[in-house]
């Protein structure tokens, strides 16, 4: 993938993307004064940002209901079903260091209150080196570019970050955005993944072809006009994995 080059590139002028984020790691996670730090973050979130299309503002016009998801997610609440989470998947953690938080904050393009829910779900996370997981959040972000890169690994840390192999790991979350793509032709997959991250990492192969046997004359107008919440329901109830284990 093109993208890939460019964070890779070990030339002298090796991609404009790897060269703005050498130059941006060099301030805003290591030396650099504070107003330095400030701006270069800024910098690295409109970097991030290049690829995302712009909004359609359906979550400003008047009388927008959020999702239930999108309740739980701004709330914090993990005890929504489609969050595939709970409080017990939580661990106790002392504060993080006021610095290591703003390197964290500005890697994962969201505010330190997002982090530290991360961390409580994934104190690995704490160990990590924050310019790989600046490159990490790039590479996943070229793929999935609809969502928001933090909220997808809020709910799903392990499967983003645990993964050894970045580049297997783009490879294999492109290959199953094309494949929703393919399946779903209208569905709002930016809220489907957004209820439910781990649509990019369960078999769910099997759901997708139960839908279209149980419903045959779905077309892209129907798919469009569906709850993203129910289609994400509907793939794992007519998948091997069943239905979700909460409700």
């Amino acid at each position: 993938m093109w993208y890939r080059e460019y964070l890779h590139a070990q030339e002298t002028n090796g991609g404009f993307l790897a060269g703005v984020l050498n130059e941006i790691s060099g301030h805003s996670f290591g030396g650099g004064n504070k107003s330095d730090a400030s701006l270069l973050g800024r910098m690295y979130r409109a970097v991030i940002d290049m690829a995302k299309p712009s909004s359609s503002g359906v979550t400003k016009r008047p009388g927008y209901v959020p999702t239930p998801g999108e309740v739980a997610a701004n709330a914090g609440d993990f005890s929504h079903p489609s969050a595939r989470s709970s409080t017990s998947d939580e661990t106790e953690v002392g504060p993080i260091q006021a610095s290591l938080a703003e390197q964290l904050s500005c890697a994962l393009t969201c505010d330190i209150n997002r982090v530290e829910r991360i961390v409580r779900r994934y104190p690995g996370l704490l160990d990590m080196d924050v310019e790989e997981l600046a490159l990490r959040v790039v590479e996943i972000k070229q793929v999935v570019h609809m969502c928001d890169v933090s909220l997808l690994v809020e709910r799903a840390p392990r499967a983003f970050f645990e993964a050894e192999d970045v580049a297997q790991l783009t490879v294999d979350l492109d290959r199953r955005v094309r494949l929703l793509c393919e399946n779903l032709p209208g569905a709002n997959l930016t809220i489907m993944l957004h209820e439910d991250p781990m649509l990019l990492f369960d078999p769910i192969e099997s759901g997708l072809e139960g839908m279209w046997q149980l419903w045959p004359s779905m077309d892209e107008d129907t798919l469009r006009n569906s709850c993203p919440i129910e289609l994400c329901l509907a793939i794992r109830a007519c998948s091997d994995l069943g239905p979700p284990n909460r409700v």
